[in-house]
């Protein structure tokens, strides 16, 4: 016998990670449209007759009217009736059947939005609630389970009844399931064993990613009467490691140091102090930084050469190199940036130095720093 495999999209709502409210079984005729698209490239491929479990066995004088008076065994709860030019074209009608009645007795549609808020200083906060929308494309992987209790034939029609057990549909499900504890579990370890910034904040994510799609999928096993206990601990895991991502999320920032001196003076020069200043415009600009000593985050080092300056027969050219560096608060490196800025005078050095001026403040030669300083938003 071939396995069948009938595709259909369960979907849920939920307001919390850490519980799904019920659905409002959808409208049958919309569930039965959602199946047959499930079905269709499973009739366009088969070529061969399937019995799903039971040996086929036509009444040749039965129709849909003794197909309708056919019961399914108590054990199972979904009923799926079939008509059609070929008893294997009616078999997977009953099943199509049976996908609707499973996707209007749980839908579940997963999709995350993280709820975010912004502190007095500028810097995100993860809120510790979110609001949860599910949204799972599944595969019905059993439908050999759905068992044919009648099948008939009568003027060229073929009719079939087939039934399956909840416990028969859940079983797809609790193997999903336990491969996304699985997932959740090692997201979980190695969050918890990350010291770099990105690092973390990815571990986090995908931790976050997994849990809710085990979530979406624990939500269908209780429609499905298969609730799953011992996800219990899990839960608990996570909820630490969420509080401790808020934690560490709230009061990570960037910290921008710019007092580098002068070697030729050995004290800072005023032209440089200058344009320090604008360096730090120019960053604070676009990215939440904060100046003072580092606490917790991306401690920024700026640096900026005295004007090298020549004259030429354009006028005066001046040039300054700039770097930023980009580490731990301890002291670990992260990145090195470099760029060079120039700026000509037709007349004097002052002119030039104000073409530098403005260079700094809006030069494209800030779009590479932008690029990796993006990185460190942990959005």
């Amino acid at each position: 016998m071939k396995r069948l495999f009938a595709h259909f999209i369960v979907a849920c709502s939920a307001l919390a990670l850490c519980s799904c409210a019920g659905s409002q079984p959808e409208d049958n005729s919309a569930a039965r449209i959602k199946a047959n698209d499930a079905y269709e490239n499973l009739e366009k491929n088969s070529q061969e007759d399937v019995t799903s479990g039971a040996s086929r066995t036509v009444a040749p004088t039965a129709g849909v009217a003794e197909a309708s008076q056919a019961s399914c065994p108590a054990e199972s709860g979904l009923r799926g009736q079939g008509v059609a030019d070929s008893y294997q074209s009616a078999l997977m009608n009953a099943q199509r059947e049976i996908a609707a009645q499973i996707e209007s007795t749980v839908k579940s549609k997963t999709e995350t939005a993280t709820r975010s808020d912004v502190d007095a200083e500028g810097n995100e906060i993860v809120q510790s609630s979110y609001a949860v929308r599910s949204q799972l494309l599944t595969k019905l992987e059993n439908a050999q389970d759905a068992k044919v209790v009648f099948s008939g034939e009568k003027n060229g029609k073929f009719s079939v009844v087939a039934c399956m057990s909840y416990a028969d549909a859940a079983l797809p499900f609790q193997k999903k399931f336990g491969v996304l504890q699985d997932s959740v579990k090692l997201g979980i370890a190695l969050f918890e064993k990350q010291q770099h910034p990105l690092q973390k904040h990815e571990a986090y994510k995908k931790a976050k990613n997994q849990f809710v799609k085990m979530k979406a999928v624990e939500h269908i096993l209780a429609g499905l009467g298969s609730a799953d206990a011992a996800s219990a601990a899990v839960d608990s895991d996570f909820e630490r490691v969420k509080a401790a991502y808020n934690q560490f999320r709230s009061s990570f920032a960037m910290y921008l140091d710019a007092s580098v001196a002068d070697a030729s003076q050995g004290a800072l020069d005023p032209s440089v102090a200058r344009l320090q200043k604008l360096i730090f415009e120019r960053v604070s600009k676009n990215f939440p930084v904060r100046s003072g000593e580092c606490a917790n985050g991306l401690k920024l080092t700026s640096a900026i050469s005295p004007a090298a300056c020549s004259e030429g027969s354009l006028g005066v050219s001046c040039t300054v190199d700039l770097s930023l560096q980009g580490g731990s608060c301890e002291g670990e490196a992260y990145f090195s940036l470099s760029a060079k800025v120039k700026g000509t005078g037709r007349y004097d050095q002052a002119e030039a130095m104000d073409r530098i001026d403005k260079n700094i403040l809006e030069g494209a030669w800030f779009d590479d720093w932008s690029k990796e300083l993006s990185r460190w938003k942990l959005d």
